[in-house]
């Protein structure tokens, strides 16, 4: 390869004290046929007050070149696969109603190569050009005039903050203490997602000028970046909106993907030894490598089912117009541009961002300031919340919620809070008009407009609640900052009293939660909530305040209404805790300009549908019919798979679903042979020698399941 592996390097994690072996489990997410146009109610069942709630921790490692790489460890120190991918969408099928070949350079959505230089951040060059081309689409910014500045995406994700002030302040990234090394420790889309997703830019190119062609000019920009005055860093042209991920085993999903943004950011190995190339043209296809070993982020900007020009030959026909980050002139490029199979099998981390005006909300209510590290995970349905304060010196309209999803298809439910007087999220009012249901269609990161805005008065706490349900028995989720440890390298920060999550009947402050017999400080969830300043006279219009029922005395309910409306909404619970007086922070991006309050007719974000909830509270859940009826209810078992491949010395749910959802309780599960695989009480299976056996699932009613299990041979080791 001519360049380094550091110059192609796209991250920054080194593992710490442990031993597992790394494995990447991407969180790119299928498009699934169920398709929700505004909200079509789906009947779920009552989550159990016994919770199955359990953590998974992130643990991030270098692969080679440099990209960061992910993988889960459960409570025991187990690595876990998780399933985030919809078996409906993975085949390589292409759409007969898509073009057999598209380029979106013939429609002026591709910005001019860039040139990352000397550097590794390759990864701000494939999320700026993403933005970029989605950006054209919108027609939110012209081909002439997008250039947005990937200099300032980098140095910001590492750059810590100084304020003391801000709510972020102690969320970083742990290697962030040389400027110097910035531009060369590296990333992946997720980071990206997060930094953008604080309204950390993005800002114009001329803000924040990338020249890297030396490591002359590479200095010179550290020194510019490290003169620039803080403020630089909530500037914002636009914000982030949606960032949603794909399998990449989904052409016709990213087809789509493509042609609706422009372009799809993507991480793929890169080695110019497996490159074709001619005066005409220049392909790629890696057939030994995997999604493990990628080491570069690039752009896909089109396709063409018929290619099949490469140095080997490939399974099939069809590749991907990749523009590359090299500049014009780089020798293992057709004028910057180049194509890669289908079939190549390091592919992984297919995204899209998608931008919406900054003048859209102007303040921005969040904790989260590197993004999340571990996830909560259960059977059953979870509830989580953020209560901030409004220190700003105007009244604020609430009408947009920002979160994270780590699987397709994830169905949630928004409420908004308000005059929080105790330390429980919901020792409030619940503003019932507000309340929000839809799913969430893909992985990744979301805005959702609320249905109807939140009056909050200055110096008032409120609060956000959300909740995911697990649908049809599949595993719920919740993706959070977690435990400061050496497993991700980033560090964050929390106070008490500002984010919650609801297990066993009752609320818990996440920086105390207890699972299990273990109690442990998670920090925050990640929760935005946006909004724009408003005046006194715009306050009085729509303060919801005024029209409220009284709070009730109820815990959230995750039983949605089975008649066409939404889930019900936790109710508010009376209480004057003394401890509301610590107010949280906020952090706050000035406008561009003045913006009007969030229209209550506004539509939610494009993959993620929402409908107007019931306004009426449901009563303690402990007592509904509802669960009384799931609790006496038949338990049922459907296999999503027959037969599960697990390499040796990794662990891997059951694809099942278990209606009602989290009776997993009441299941037993068996391996025919313990010494090539065992499972535990959760239908964990842990993979122990190369071999085939069976897992037998039987049910209260006598029935059985079984799953063929089938152990292969570890990964082999990488030769260093």
């Amino acid at each position: 390869m001519e360049q380094s592996v550091t110059s192609l390097g796209i991250s920054y994690f080194t593992e710490r004290g442990l031993f597992l072996k790394k494995h990447t489990i991407t969180a790119v997410l299928m498009t699934v046929a169920l398709t929700v146009s505004g909200f079509n109610c789906v009947p779920y069942t009552q989550a159990s007050d016994t919770s199955t709630l359990s953590i998974i921790r992130r643990v991030d490692t270098t692969g080679t070149g440099g990209l960061i790489h992910s993988r889960y460890i459960d409570e025991d120190g187990e690595e876990v696969s998780i399933e985030t991918h919809s078996s409906k969408t993975g085949s390589r099928r292409k759409a007969a109603a898509l073009p057999s070949s598209y380029d979106s350079r013939e429609y002026d959505l591709v910005t001019p190569i860039r040139n990352q230089g000397v550097t590794g951040s390759c990864w701000s060059f494939a999320a700026i050009k993403a933005l970029e081309s989605d950006s054209i689409r919108q027609a939110l910014v012209s081909l002439n005039t997008a250039d947005f500045s990937e200099s300032h995406l980098v140095w910001y994700a590492y750059d810590p903050l100084s304020d003391i002030t801000d709510s972020l302040y102690g969320d970083y990234l742990t290697d962030s203490s040389d400027p110097d090394s910035y531009y060369n420790l590296g990333g992946n889309a997720y980071i990206a997602s997060f930094i953008l997703a604080n309204w950390w830019g993005v800002v114009s190119e001329s803000a924040a000028p990338f020249s890297a062609g030396s490591s002359q000019e590479l200095k010179q920009m550290v020194s510019d970046m490290s003169q620039k005055p803080d403020t630089l860093r909530t500037q914002s042209d636009l914000h982030l909106k949606e960032v949603n991920f794909y399998d990449t085993g989904d052409i016709a999903g990213i087809k789509k993907a493509v042609m609706e943004h422009g372009s799809v950011d993507i991480s793929l190995y890169f080695d110019s030894s497996n490159m074709y190339h001619d005066d005409t043209v220049t392909s790629a296809y890696e057939h030994k490598r995997t999604a493990d070993d990628a080491n570069h982020c690039v752009t896909i900007i089109g396709w063409d089912d018929s290619f099949n020009q490469y140095s080997r030959e490939a399974p099939g026909k069809g590749a991907w117009l990749i523009a590359g980050s090299y500049g014009e002139n780089y020798k293992y490029s057709t004028n910057g541009y180049y194509w890669v199979s289908y079939y190549d099998t390091s592919l992984c981390e297919a995204c899209t961002f998608e931008a919406e005006p900054a003048d859209r909300y102007d303040t921005n209510f969040q904790y989260d300031g590197i993004g999340w590290g571990n996830m909560f995970y259960d059977s059953s349905d979870i509830s989580f919340a953020n209560i901030f304060t409004n220190d700003t010196d105007n009244a604020c309209s609430i009408g947009a919620a920002g979160f994270y999803t780590y699987t397709d298809d994830q169905p949630y439910q928004i409420q908004v809070y308000r005059h929080i007087t105790g330390t429980r999220p919901t020792s409030g009012t619940l503003i019932s008009q507000c309340t929000t249901s839809g799913t969430a269609k893909h992985a990744g990161y979301h805005t959702v407009s609320l249905t109807t805005p939140a009056a909050i008065a200055t110096g008032e706490s409120f609060s956000l609640v959300m909740t995911y349900y697990a649908g049809n028995g599949n595993q719920v989720y919740v993706p959070i900052e977690g435990s400061n440890d050496s497993s991700t390298l980033a560090t964050y920060h929390s106070s008490t009293g500002q984010s919650f999550l609801y297990t066993d009947g009752k609320w818990m402050d996440n920086t105390s939660c207890t699972i299990g017999h273990k109690t442990y400080n998670m920090n925050n969830v990640c929760l935005k909530a946006l909004g724009n300043k408003i005046s006194g006279t715009e306050y009085d219009a729509v303060d919801n305040w005024k029209n409220t029922e009284a709070p009730s005395s109820a815990s959230p309910s995750a039983t949605p209404a089975q008649t066409g409306s939404a889930a019900p909404v936790p109710s508010a619970v009376s209480s004057h805790d003394p401890a509301a007086s610590h107010a949280p922070a906020i952090s706050r991006t000035p406008a561009v300009s003045p913006a009007p309050a969030a229209s209550s007719s506004a539509a939610p974000s494009g993959s993620a549908s929402t409908s107007p909830s019931s306004s009426s509270a449901p009563s303690d859940p402990s007592v509904s019919d509802t669960q009384t009826s799931a609790k006496s209810g038949t338990v049922t078992v459907k296999l999503k798979k027959k037969t599960i491949r697990i390499k040796k010395g990794r662990s891997k749910k059951l694809p099942i679903i278990v209606t009602p959802s989290g009776s997993y309780r009441k299941l037993t599960f068996q391996s025919k042979n313990k010494r090539i695989a065992s499972v535990n009480k959760k239908g964990k299976v842990k993979a122990k020698k190369k071999g085939t056996t069976k897992i037998t699932i039987r049910l209260p009613n006598g029935k059985k399941k079984t799953i063929k299990v089938i152990v292969m041979r570890a990964a082999r080791k990488k030769a260093k």
